[in-house]
């Protein structure tokens, strides 16, 4: 997702070369008024498009679009801005229905000792500017709920950061709650679940 189409010629060569390294792979890029087309469409019957609707930020809006449409559709979703020196379908088994990527930042909350013993990173945030999920998958459908059920207690709330708020809300902290709660449940073979170092999207070249 993109505000706009339009990117500077070395963010373009950029993004043919990580095409290119994936040719397995089909790309899609939504600016804001191709996004607002699709959650107008596919989701204005639910109530995560009253609170897409309302958000003043764009990143909110950008959140919660990757997760309806990778809910719809699955896929991978990667930032705009964003890239690998690795191919994507090499960094997890071709039966996982759920790709994520640890980052190296530390959660603000620890997760469970249970879920620590079973991954040790998980004590840090799962990115939600790189993930792959298959389609109508539980964790992309907690994650959207997640949102909902707490988009109320931000109503009309003061912030000091909305940075912060945003990331809380719909973006990082919201993905990485929806998602420890099914890790802690059950194992991730159990879910075909495959998490991923950040540092290795830039390894295996």
């Amino acid at each position: 997702t993109a505000e706009t189409r339009l990117v500077h010629p070395t963010h373009a060569k950029s993004i043919h070369e990580f095409r290119a390294l994936n040719p397995d792979l089909s790309f899609h890029v939504y600016d804001k008024d191709k996004r607002d087309q699709y959650m107008a469409e596919h989701w204005s019957h639910h109530d995560i498009y009253n609170i897409y609707q309302r958000a003043i930020f764009g990143q909110m809006k950008a959140d919660i679009f990757r997760y309806c449409i990778i809910y719809d559709n699955g896929g991978y979703y990667i930032d705009y801005n964003k890239g690998a020196t690795t191919p994507l379908t090499q960094l997890h088994e071709p039966q996982t229905s759920a790709w994520l990527i640890l980052t190296d930042d530390v959660a603000s909350i620890c997760p469970s000792t249970a879920l620590l013993q079973l991954n040790p990173g998980t004590v840090n945030f799962f990115a939600h500017d790189y993930f792959g999920f298959s389609p109508g998958h539980p964790a992309v459908e907690a994650v959207i709920q997640e949102i909902v059920n707490n988009s109320p207690f931000f109503d009309g709330k003061k912030c000091w950061s909305a940075h912060r708020a945003v990331h809380t809300l719909t973006g990082g902290g919201a993905f990485t709650e929806a998602v420890r709660p099914l890790l802690r449940r059950q194992k991730p073979a159990a879910m075909q679940f495959q998490l991923t170092a950040a540092s290795e999207l830039f390894q295996r070249l």
